[in-house]
């Protein structure tokens, strides 16, 4: 989830990789930047890596933090570890995404 949040941000980047590691040797930044990341999907699910909906066992409590968790990360700086700004609704958005996979 997070790369496909950056991934308006850090296309040219992702089709680079994409190209660079023999993916793809698409024209279209978007296209390359879809194949690795496909493949990034791909090879998450291969060592099946729990979703972060598989191991939170309460779901309703998550959610109920969802708010405090995402003014936590942004207080905290380490949204600042990102490629862009990003915003407590951005993080709220992913948190979200991510318990409702």
């Amino acid at each position: 989830h997070c790369l496909n949040f950056l991934k308006p941000s850090i296309t040219k980047q992702l089709a680079f990789i994409s190209k660079y590691i023999g993916l793809s040797n698409c024209v279209d930044d978007s296209i390359g930047a879809d194949v690795f990341l496909d493949k990034v999907n791909d090879l998450l699910n291969s060592l099946n890596i729990p979703k972060l909906s598989e191991i939170i066992k309460d779901k309703d409590l998550f959610i109920s933090l969802i708010d405090k968790m995402s003014n936590d990360a942004i207080a905290s700086g380490s949204s600042s570890n990102c490629l862009i700004d990003v915003s407590v609704n951005d993080i709220k958005m992913l948190y979200t995404e991510l318990i409702n996979q």
